[in-house]
């Protein structure tokens, strides 16, 4: 967001989320299947001691194939668990409860697909592979009801097997919940995000004064009663656009932009905003928030013209002129921009590259 003009920078991602994720799974599954590889070799189940050998190789290769094929690290992932699962069902038997693990397939299925859309890739098909978990875990029912376990465990390590394979499951549930929140939350910022900060320059919009005004009851009368508004609107713009095109004036704008939000982080309650085309507005809240408004537009005014904008091989030198209104009488927003609005009509009126105020009693 933005604070006394400091601008609201969203930070490049280092990794992409499908990265991200995918390790932090993948680091967990290798964990997983090396205490399984143990604990079976404990029980003398060799062939699943075998199984939980190729597991843990092939978790370790899936970091490489997640950099290169997010589909493919998924469909291993998917077929590594199935048949780890039926296997476990038919050498240690149903009680152990392996069958569990497919209950946390179903929503690692949903947020990768989430993941692998946010980085722009295909969809991960969450409901094609849901339903191939759904058929795995009525198969291991039909193994587990028609055949004996192979290898048959104790019930007293059956019973630990049991409890230890239903909490890892409930503790994965748990996490990918926090995990779905917090993105849940992220995206709602993103939006807010964009809703209210311009695409181009990077400062505010009308929808985020519009909740400032709101939220700090700016020109209310339990409010904050004394504050200005400057408009801003970049002399012959059109001009600009003709002679040289958009793209030279996307850097123009850019230009005050930047004068703008380097002002408006130098001085305490005073906010930088698009408002619209090539005009911008500076708000200025509280103490002398006139006075403060009208040095500080002066000074940006004067920055922008003594400014060159460089694009290809031209300079382009360019000026504002900006309409100041200020009260100290709980005047409603729209009135006292529609003032500004006039005085800077005047100014553009009276020679352009100047800055024109009205303070007074209404």
């Amino acid at each position: 967001m933005t604070e006394n003009g400091k601008l609201y920078q969203p930070q490049k991602e280092e990794t992409t989320l499908t990265i991200q994720w995918g390790s932090r799974v993948t680091e967990m599954m290798l964990l997983m299947h090396t205490a399984l590889l143990v604990f079976f070799w404990m029980l003398g189940v060799y062939p699943m001691m075998v199984v939980n050998i190729f597991s843990v190789i092939i978790y370790g290769a899936e970091f490489r194939v997640l950099k290169k094929n997010a589909g493919l690290y998924l469909g291993i992932y998917i077929v590594e668990v199935l048949i780890h699962m039926t296997l476990a069902i038919a050498f240690v038997g149903w009680s152990s409860g392996f069958q569990y693990y497919v209950f946390a397939m179903i929503p690692v299925m949903f947020f990768a697909d989430h993941t692998v859309r946010k980085d722009g890739n295909s969809s991960a098909h969450p409901v094609l592979f849901s339903t191939l978990a759904i058929l795995a875990f009525l198969l291991c029912r039909w193994i587990a009801q028609t055949f004996s376990p192979v290898f048959p465990i104790p019930t007293n390590i059956a019973f630990w097997a049991n409890t230890i394979n239903g909490v890892a499951i409930l503790l994965m549930l748990f996490v990918f919940s926090i995990v779905y929140i917090h993105r849940i939350l992220e995206i709602e910022n993103e939006l807010v995000a964009n809703a209210e900060f311009d695409e181009l320059t990077k400062l505010p919009n009308r929808h985020y004064l519009d909740r400032l005004m709101d939220e700090q009851k700016i020109g209310a009368a339990d409010g904050i009663a004394e504050y200005a508004v400057a408009i801003l609107d970049i002399d012959n713009f059109k001009k600009v656009n003709d002679r040289f095109g958009h793209l030279a004036g996307d850097q123009v704008l850019k230009k005050l932009a930047g004068i703008l939000a380097r002002s408006a982080a130098d001085h305490e309650n005073v906010f930088a905003a698009r408002w619209g085309g090539e005009e911008f507005m500076l708000l200025a809240i509280r103490d002398d928030a006139y006075g403060r408004l009208m040095d500080m537009t002066e000074d940006v005014r004067r920055q922008l013209e003594r400014s060159v904008v460089h694009f290809d091989y031209w300079q382009i030198v360019v000026t504002a002129s900006i309409g100041v209104s200020g009260t100290t009488e709980s005047l409603h927003f729209k009135d006292l921009t529609e003032e500004a609005d006039k005085c800077l009509y005047e100014a553009k009126g009276s020679g352009k590259n100047k800055v024109i105020g009205k303070y007074g009693e209404r």
